[in-house]
């Protein structure tokens, strides 16, 4: 089942379709338009919308690139990241990653994949972010973490 919403108050509802034995799936797209962080933490798969056009497109069929194109252009701000983690302390709900420029964002367990409450030190992860710190937050906020295989 596809759930087209980033609103997490669709929560109990993803809960309650995965306790029924249904496969949920939340196409999630980054900020402006995020997806809630609970919302996909829930979800049985939460790939990228952009993902999932991609692989739909056929060459004889020119609307898909151009709906692409406008998702990824309406996202700015909120690129696919890759990082490292480079702290996480044992029984803290967050922690830090640094990603390839080197800029540490602080990371949620919030933010993490079903199931996971932390990574360990030097786990290799995807994820987006919002490039500016919350008002009162020294670092910016990375969300919607992925371990890359």
């Amino acid at each position: 089942m596809v759930l087209l919403t980033g609103d997490k108050d669709f929560v109990p509802l993803v809960d309650r379709l995965i306790e029924l034995g249904r496969h949920v799936v939340v196409p999630r797209m980054p900020p402006p338009v995020a997806t809630a962080a609970e919302l996909v933490t829930a979800a049985s798969a939460a790939p990228l919308l952009s993902d999932l056009l991609a692989e739909g497109v056929q060459d004889d069929y020119a609307g898909v690139p151009v709906l692409i194109a406008s998702a990824a252009a309406s996202t700015s701000g909120g690129n696919d990241l890759r990082g490292t983690i480079t702290r996480w302390l044992p029984g803290e709900t967050s922690g830090f990653i640094t990603d390839s420029g080197s800029r540490s964002w602080f990371v949620s367990r919030d933010s993490l994949p079903a199931g996971d409450t932390s990574l360990p030190k030097g786990t290799r992860v995807r994820f987006h972010g919002r490039p500016e710190p919350k008002p009162g937050k020294r670092y910016p906020e990375a969300f919607s973490v992925r371990v890359l295989m």
